[in-house]
């Protein structure tokens, strides 16, 4: 096991097929946005880190950090106890 600090943030991935569509970085960045979101089951925008070209397969792959998940349960009194 080495020293390394553990690190919080989750780096995700999405595909995007290169086609007719796509005009410009702004069209990718939107594209990328839209797959992130429904992939994270969010409304909220994800940022995007960045978007890189693979030629050997002919695709773009966005990179995005995961959201963190804000939302915290709250339990009702006397319930969750387990007894």
């Amino acid at each position: 096991m080495t020293g390394l600090p553990r690190c919080e943030a989750v780096l995700r991935a999405c595909v995007i097929n290169k086609n007719e569509r796509v005009k410009s970085h702004g069209d990718l960045l939107q594209i990328a946005r839209s797959i992130a979101k429904t992939i994270e089951h969010t409304k909220r925008n994800i940022p995007i880190q960045a978007i890189i070209y693979v030629p050997q397969l002919d695709v773009f792959v966005a990179l995005y950090q995961k959201p963190v998940r804000t939302r915290v349960l709250e339990q009702e009194p006397g319930k969750g106890e387990g007894f």
